[in-house]
């Protein structure tokens, strides 16, 4: 199934944030699989030349969490600290992907962290 049949099918959406998640959805579906099983993909290049590769998928990376009926969502969590360039000041931030980072990652947040 190409992409732009898809785009086709879907182009009745009620607007094209929309549209561009139902395609990332879409994709994103069709390219999952087994981590280290392979799928051939074909796609054009800058040059508008058919170009076809074999992709190794991979895991996902984050940890599962499921909310309800929810599809299952992969959290990510970064927490570090940084210096600045003098030295004097160091600063701690955290990052994340999604609201759903579960309760115990949260907890890996270093003690000296806090105020």
């Amino acid at each position: 199934d190409r992409v732009d049949d898809f785009v086709a099918r879907h182009q009745e959406v009620e607007s094209r944030r929309s549209l561009e998640i139902l395609i990332w959805a879409g994709l994103r579906n069709r390219l999952q699989g087994t981590p280290g099983s392979a799928i051939q993909v074909k796609f054009l290049d800058a040059s508008d030349r058919v170009t076809k590769l074999e992709l190794i998928r991979r895991p996902i990376p984050g940890e599962p969490v499921k909310i309800g009926d929810l599809p299952t969502a992969f959290a990510q969590f970064v927490g570090e600290q940084r210096d600045a360039p003098d030295g004097r000041i160091r600063a701690g931030y955290i990052w994340f992907n999604a609201w759903l980072v579960p309760w115990w990652i949260c907890e890996a947040i270093p003690a000296e962290w806090a105020p």
